[in-house]
């Protein structure tokens, strides 16, 4: 009776082991999961303010230099409407070499607090035609 007694007590015991290490394998899986969810999520928007950003500076491609400061603004509106993120675009001059035009920043944030930032540069080929 003694051995039978030690062993359904054995038994209670490698039911609880067993029941702790299920809880635990599960918990690390529920966060496995949640983490891949998260990144997974992260990735989504940042691949989606890239895209936006190029978009911006594509669609600034096609402006004429002339109006470029306008179209920038009502592009870059747009963009930030549509992508639910901030797209904001600077114009500076620049002179290199003789030669000069206008430096394009895009800079695009999203609500994951991710930064990108592309850059374009136009010289000024009437003034280069004309030397």
């Amino acid at each position: 009776m003694g051995l039978a007694k030690k062993r359904r007590g054995s038994l209670i015991l490698e039911a609880a082991i067993s029941s702790l290490l299920l809880v635990t394998a599960t918990v690390a899986l529920l966060k496995f999961a949640k983490s891949a969810s998260t990144l997974n999520q992260q990735a989504d928007q940042r691949l989606g303010l890239m895209l936006a950003v190029e978009s911006t500076l594509q669609r600034l491609n096609d402006v004429p230099k002339d109006s470029l400061s306008e179209e920038s603004v009502a592009i870059a509106e747009t963009i930030s409407k549509r992508c639910k993120c901030d797209i904001q675009v600077d114009l500076d001059p620049f002179e290199s070499n003789g030669l000069s035009g206008i430096h394009l920043r895009v800079q695009g944030s999203g609500a994951n607090q991710a930064v990108i930032t592309l850059h374009d540069w136009r010289f000024d080929t009437e003034e280069a035609a004309d030397e």
